[in-house]
């Protein structure tokens, strides 16, 4: 009778799948166009910035515009669509798959010290994989930015840009309206459900800390908050959804898929078109006006490399004709997450199994509620300054709070662990009989000291390049991660967390046997092990002053000593952001299509809120 009973549960929830999720936020394919020869520009990636840039472009009718993306139309597939199935995106066809070399200072418990990059390939980029978190970063970022050579860049002059792309649809207490947008073409939401999240939070004010929303437009940066999230009608709002899809039919747009550009063609040190393979055949389309590549972190600075922009030395050495010398690739950033974890005795975290049950699966295809609609349990935020005596306004961590003691769900494994490190320390947690209640804290890097590069190893377009992040290279890294640790452990002693019988998960690990059981030179062996990317590379064709020898693009993101070529995408920061990139790189998309336009429209912005 059982078996029967579950039959037909199982009969409704595919019934509920057709009948519900056939058209709640679905869209029809595109259309097979034939590609003209010419575009006033051409876009090389669909992806976080990519897809804004197509929206904002074709906003003129006169004018033309070519969408190139590599991978496929990604949107419209469950498995991406599901905001607690943000994990499992990774590793598939939406995913490059990237590979860092071996580490020589971190990954110590990874498969030959290798990181996993999972990179979004896809119309929607990077926001198909990504964790749907929604952080605009430190207002003393962006000051930063406009101090060192990158004018136009403050937090004045990027606010507006950032309140242009929401549609805010949350109504905490700590969020005020005003500093937020309205009917903006990304979708955000609070997707926080458990108790776990109230004691989080709870129990920072205890220690000191303030409560308010971590996106306002305030000036004290150690505050903690509640996640938003790009959730949309219960599914994860990619850019593809918000920026491209409404417009998708404008005459004066076309969008290519599964467009692997090869180079940008370049005469007399004007960018006049691109070359790409579409279908195994080699294709070639001009520009009348620009080429903009939003490619990403990775995208970008290869493309260039292959064009004959990067570093002389190593171009040479690659047999390709050398157009500009300029650093792409030398100033790699990424932040890393350290996890930690709590055990509880109140069944209120959110185990896989608790989750993934039949009724959470018809609530959500119904009504799209529900469980199901939280981003992988990522339910709260903390931004901390672990070193007091720093001239530093910016937080150097950022608590991630995951409401289960499973990294991500099942997604332990797309870190690359070891097999005998996931027995060792995972075995208990990803078992048969379940996932035990408790919880996790991503102790985030904001801004590393350490940095590596990327490089071109072939000239084959289809070869990935060398990407060595370097991680934890400066003890300082390590140091910071440390502290947050010891932030943590005062977290477990508040009333609030004693409230859930909250218990640090301190389980011995073999590789780091020779070091004194929780002493700082045993948690710095455990760090170096176990940190892990937050999947956040920017800094690789690095925006600044056209005078600086550090800088691949100036402040107008035009590449230095070639007209008619600029990146748009996250790869222009000229320094990681304190906190999750996706908004920053949407934004960048909104300023930069303004940049292209030749228009100042931050005043009328303004005047529009007023």
């Amino acid at each position: 009778m059982e078996n029967v009973t579950k039959a037909i549960l199982v009969c409704i929830l595919g019934i509920a799948v057709m009948l519900f999720t056939r058209d709640r936020g679905r869209v029809p394919p595109l259309s097979t166009r034939n590609l003209n020869q010419s575009y006033d520009y051409i876009i090389v990636g669909g992806g976080t910035a990519g897809s804004v840039l197509a929206n904002r472009l074709t906003e003129d009718p006169e004018v033309t515009v070519l969408l190139l993306e590599a991978g496929d139309e990604e949107t419209n597939k469950p498995m991406y669509d599901i905001p607690w199935n943000a994990p499992r995106s990774q590793m598939t066809e939406a995913d490059w798959i990237y590979r860092t070399v071996p580490q020589k200072t971190g990954c110590l418990a990874m498969k030959d010290r290798t990181m996993i990059w999972p990179r979004g390939k896809g119309l929607g980029g990077s926001t198909l994989v990504n964790g749907l978190v929604y952080i605009r970063g430190s207002r003393y970022d962006f000051d930063g930015w406009s101090a060192n050579g990158c004018e136009g860049w403050s937090y004045e002059d990027v606010l507006p840009y950032f309140i242009k792309l929401e549609d805010y649809q949350i109504f905490d207490k700590h969020v005020d309206p005003e500093q937020h947008g309205k009917g903006g073409p990304m979708v955000i939401t609070d997707t926080t459900f458990s108790e776990i999240a109230d004691a989080f939070l709870a129990g920072g004010e205890e220690l000191g800390y303030t409560v308010q929303d971590c996106n306002g437009n305030h000036g004290d940066n150690e505050v903690w908050c509640r996640m938003h999230s790009i959730v949309g009608n219960g599914m994860r709002w990619t850019t593809a959804r918000g920026y491209l899809y409404p417009i998708r039919d404008r005459k004066n747009l076309h969008i290519s898929v599964k467009s692997h550009v090869t180079k940008v063609l370049i005469e007399e040190r004007t960018a006049v078109g691109v070359d790409f393979i579409r279908k195994g055949k080699k294709e070639r389309v001009k520009a009348s006006r620009e080429v903009i590549l939003a490619a990403g972190s990775v995208g970008s600075p290869q493309i260039l490399w292959l064009s004959g922009i990067g570093p002389k030395e190593y171009l040479e050495k690659l047999h390709i004709p050398v157009v500009a010398d300029l650093p792409v690739g030398e100033t790699l950033i990424d932040h890393v997450m350290f996890f930690v974890k709590a055990d509880i005795t109140s069944p209120v975290s959110y185990t896989p199994d608790k989750v993934n049950t039949t009724f959470n699966q018809l609530r959500y295809h119904f009504f799209g509620t529900g469980s199901l609609t939280s981003n992988a349990a990522d339910e709260a935020n903390a931004f901390l300054k672990t070193n007091p005596d720093s001239k530093d306004k910016r937080p150097d961590i950022q608590f991630i709070l995951v409401s289960t003691l499973a990294e991500h769900g099942d997604a332990v494994d797309h870190f690359n662990y070891r097999d005998e490190v996931n027995k060792e320390l995972f075995g208990g947690i990803l078992s048969s009989k379940g996932t035990p209640e408790g919880f996790s804290v991503a102790i985030a890097l904001l801004h590393p000291k350490s940095r590596g590069y990327l490089r071109l190893t072939s000239s084959d377009p289809f070869d990935y390049p060398e990407i060595d992040p370097n991680y934890l290279a400066h003890k300082d890294d390590v140091q910071s991660i440390l502290e947050g640790i010891k932030v943590f452990r005062k977290l477990l002693m508040t009333k609030p967390m004693l409230a859930l019988n909250a218990t640090f998960r301190n389980k011995p690990f073999s590789g780091c046997t020779s070091f004194g059981f929780d002493t700082d030179q045993y948690w710095e062996c455990i760090i170096r092990h176990f940190t892990v990317t937050i999947y956040h590379p920017t800094t690789t064709c690095k925006m600044g002053d056209v005078s600086d020898t550090s800088t691949v693009v100036d402040p107008s993101l035009r590449v230095k000593g070639v007209s008619g070529l600029r990146v748009i995408d996250a790869s222009i920061m000229p320094d990681a952001i304190s906190g999750n990139t996706m908004a920053a790189s949407i934004m960048i998309g909104e300023k930069g299509a303004d940049l292209v336009k030749n228009i100042d429209s931050v005043n009328q912005l303004r005047k529009k809120r007023k």
